[in-house]
This record gives C-alpha cells, structure tokens and sequence, in this order.
C-alpha cells in the first residue's frame, strides 16, 4: 500500500473482449440487437470494444 504511487496503470492494447455468462437466458437476451454485442448461446454474451472501458460500458450501459 505504500508504494501505490509506484504501480503504473495496465495499459491492454485492443480491441478487448469481455465475456459474460448470465444466469437466465432472459439476462441475455437484452443485449441481442446492440452494436458491439454478440451472443454465443442464449445465456452468453460478447461485449467488444476499442479498449476495456469500451466493452465494459457496453455491458454496464447496455
């Protein structure tokens, strides 16, 4: 914890993949028509974007 100021952030070069298995095929099926969103099978999703947070806000934004 004291050498916090020393950790440089992780930078991932993209594009980034975030995949998500939902419990309910219902969870899903929200995100079928969206840009950037693929689904696997009826409970997994793909969320792609130029970098983390853009995949990461395809999610959480949906």
């Amino acid at each position: 914890v004291e050498r916090h100021k020393d950790i440089k952030p992780l930078k991932v070069d993209g594009p980034v993949h975030f995949k998500i298995e939902f419990l309910l095929a219902e969870s899903a099926q929200r995100y079928w028509n969206k840009e950037g969103v693929t689904l696997l099978d009826p409970r997994t999703v793909v969320f792609t974007g130029k970098d983390a947070r853009e995949a990461i806000e395809r999610w959480y934004l949906g």
